[in-house]
């Protein structure tokens, strides 16, 4: 996610604001467990003012590849 760090940025410049990011930033679920290459996401759990909109296109993509809902979700 390249405009990732200039959210993150904004994030911490304004901790009074808060951010809701779409479809979860549309993680890399495919991929399966350990979803390392998801690790960016769960990383923003430490920023309280990001809220993550959990949409369909999330629930979709986590049953395709090697992912699966029971496994990316509890991830969480």
């Amino acid at each position: 996610m390249t405009s990732l760090p200039k959210v993150l940025n904004l994030v911490q410049q304004f901790p009074r604001i808060r951010f809701v990011i779409d479809h979860m930033i549309e993680p890399p679920i495919a991929e399966g467990a350990p979803y390392a290459g998801s690790q960016y996401l769960f990383d923003m759990a430490k920023f309280n003012n990001i809220y993550l909109k959990l949409t369909t296109v999330n629930v979709r993509a986590s049953r395709n590849g090697k992912g699966s809902p029971e496994t990316f979700f509890r991830c969480w």
